[in-house]
């Protein structure tokens, strides 16, 4: 029996987290869904996720911040999961911050084709 592949997203677009998470679970991932950087803290420090796909702006929150925090502390059990973003808000200075500890940035709006491709080629 193949182990299902733990995906934390972190989007504050309800529908598009809705679209984003059945395209996912169509594939056999589990997705996990958080649309506030406190929510996403709480459940990065309970879980082991097998990838981040982060949102930078959020109503509560930046996606940013949430990257900043788990790449600090090797200790954290997600300092080695790899981060993807989506949003349309990626700027030179936010790259020159989190492009470090990103390992894929989609621009929105993205197709979910190319999420998907680049999902399989980092967790499957």
């Amino acid at each position: 029996m193949v182990k299902r592949k733990y995906i934390l997203y972190i989007e504050d677009e309800v529908e598009l987290a809705e679209i984003v998470k059945e395209e996912l679970e169509s594939e056999c991932y589990k997705v996990v869904t958080s649309e506030t950087y406190t929510d996403a803290i709480k459940k990065l420090s309970n879980q082991k996720f097998d990838l981040i796909i982060a949102d930078l702006k959020l109503k509560k929150g930046s996606g940013d911040m949430v990257i900043e925090l788990i790449k600090q502390d090797s200790k954290n059990f997600n300092y080695s999961t790899p981060v993807f973003v989506a949003s349309g808000m990626i700027t030179s200075d936010i790259l020159k911050r989190v492009g470090g500890h990103i390992d894929h940035a989609f621009v929105k709006p993205f197709e979910i084709e190319e999420l998907l491709d680049k999902v399989k080629k980092f967790i499957s």
